[in-house]
């Protein structure tokens, strides 16, 4: 009754009655951000020509991992009548027109109140074309130049996304209220990411015997959550892989009662591998707290749908789309082993419109079940070094001015030693243990976040007009290497990207590389690129 009463309870500032037309608006904007990147690239150059979205992959050069958000723009235009579908595909007799201007107008309006939500579709918008031929890294949408504020806004500000979380928060108290007393309560985090479920739900944690485990995938989220939550004394921290087994990565079986998974399930090949593998983290009557997307708008497939974790589906329980309805939610986790599986909000409810929502399950009440009751998680050094970190270089110009006034050879070395301060920082390295300046950023663990992270520090603290781009690691893989980079930018004159480089791929055809493209070389591969990569530099 009271997780329920929780979900009635709608902040003011949501105003659940503008919703409708807030994502009607925002399904005409993506349309003709689509219709405009299609048309850049040349996708309706030719009236009548079958279109697939195999085609565009080869005729616009799209990285193949956008096949399946391609078929979806395809069917999404169909279903307007932008085009017709045919054997084989999708054709179309005049040219596809939908006023950019006139529909950015209609949502400028509707969102008057949320305009950092349509400052985001706006941004992803523009990119469109870029991310999908790999000359942009979609992280770039949501965490633009040496900003955070999009993610910040969209996963904790935004009154959409405190309604949901305090949902989750509620489902919690009410577990720990019916938990026995004297046993430690113990929780684990999939996929914790920007800590804001966490946030909402750490209060409701007893201090007193509890755990509370948050974990990801990237070391760089488990060093952000060491800072915002060093006040929470039963919080530990760990690398955890929900697509792997759990006890292959050190998590005990059967030894948590609350696993939370904000937005990330759906992220994963194998849904059914996945709720296995969460069952077995679970004790027996466990809870399973899921806060997902279960009725997308359209607009998501400009947006979200651009992340790689939406393109990773394998399963036969999706076709088109990684998200499920709260049906198909419900059937999944049953046919599973959990019972009590209940949605929140519920049909009838206003909240409804929004396509949102918490899903609660129990695990199986089996006392023949082995449970491993202590936690072996390998944490990671994430949190290493964190209270004494390298020089946070406030003074722009004082650094400028020495890098001016000493030798170029000295120059250089003073830009290495920035670079390996800014790629100990965040990797959250003892800073006092130097880096080889010569060894793969990649080795060294920097991953996609941390690199947008590193730019980021490195663009600040230099004092750069221009953004760097997300890509820079993987195109100057070492210290030395993006330090002799910034040289050029430090130039008079030359602040300003260089224009893409290219790689061989076992043909005569080039083409951009991406971070797609460094994630499927070969060992072979990677070393002529970075042996070619050196060379040139």
């Amino acid at each position: 009754p009271a997780v329920c009463r929780q979900a009635d309870l709608v902040p003011i500032d949501v105003r659940l009655d503008t919703y409708a037309e807030k994502w009607r608006c925002l399904d005409t904007l993506g349309k003709a951000y689509v219709i405009d990147v299609l048309k850049g690239l040349g996708v309706f150059s030719e009236p009548g020509k079958v279109l697939s979205a195999d085609a565009i992959i080869e005729s616009a050069r799209v990285l193949p991992t956008y096949r399946m958000l391609l078929s979806r723009w395809l069917d999404w235009l169909a279903a307007d009548g932008h085009i017709e579908a045919v054997d084989g595909g999708f054709v179309f007799a005049d040219m596809p027109q939908v006023s950019l201007e006139e529909a950015f107008g209609q949502a400028s309006r509707a969102l008057d109140d949320t305009p950092m939500l349509l400052d985001y579709v706006e941004r992803c918008g523009r990119m469109l074309g870029p991310v999908l031929t790999g000359e942009e890294s979609a992280l770039e949408t949501l965490f633009p130049g040496v900003a955070g504020d999009t993610a910040e806004y969209l996963y904790q500000q935004w009154p959409v996304s405190r309604y949901f979380n305090a949902i989750v928060a509620a489902v919690v108290d009410s577990i720990v209220r019916l938990h026995p007393s004297g046993r430690e309560f113990r929780v684990l985090e999939i996929g914790a990411g920007t800590g804001s479920t966490t946030m909402s739900v750490l209060p409701a944690i007893p201090a007193a015997h509890s755990l509370y485990v948050f974990t990801d995938v990237s070391d760089f989220f488990l060093g952000n959550a060491r800072d915002a939550f060093r006040e929470y004394s039963f919080l530990e921290y760990g690398l955890l892989d929900i697509e792997q087994s759990p006890g292959e990565q050190g998590f005990g079986s059967h030894s948590f009662d609350v696993v939370i998974a904000a937005n990330v399930l759906h992220a994963t090949k194998n849904l059914r591998d996945t709720t296995d593998h969460v069952l077995s983290l679970l004790r027996p009557g466990g809870f399973l707290v899921l806060y997902e997307v279960t009725r997308p708008p359209h607009w998501n497939d400009v947006t979200v749908g651009l992340i790689e974790g939406w393109q990773r589906f394998e399963d036969d329980l999706r076709s088109d789309s990684p998200l499920l309805l709260p049906g198909e939610w419900q059937s999944l986790l049953s046919a599973c082993g959990f019972s009590d599986v209940e949605c929140l909000p519920g049909p009838d409810s206003l909240a409804d419109v929004i396509g949102y929502s918490v899903i609660v399950a129990r695990a199986p009440v089996d006392a023949d079940l082995e449970i491993s009751a202590e936690l072996s998680v390998t944490t990671t050094a994430a949190g290493d070094g964190a209270d004494s970190r390298p020089d946070e270089r406030d003074d722009v110009a004082a650094f400028r001015e020495q890098l001016d006034s000493v030798p170029a050879n000295e120059r250089h070395e003073l830009l290495v030693d920035y670079v390996r301060d800014c790629t100990n920082r965040v990797l959250r390295r003892d800073p006092n243990k130097p880096l080889d300046a010569r060894q793969g950023l990649m080795d060294l663990g920097v991953d996609s976040l941390m690199a947008v992270e590193l730019r980021n520090l490195l663009g600040v603290g230099l004092g750069l007009e221009k953004t760097l781009s997300a890509t820079l690691v993987f195109d100057h893989p070492t210290v030395d290497a993006v330090a002799s980079y910034l040289e050029t930018r430090l130039a008079p004159g030359d602040d300003e990207e260089a224009p893409p480089e290219t790689v061989a791929r076992g043909s005569s055809d080039t083409q951009r590389v991406s971070e797609d493209d460094i994630r499927d070389l070969s060992d072979e591969e990677m070393a002529a690129l970075l042996e070619k990569r050196m060379d040139e530099m």
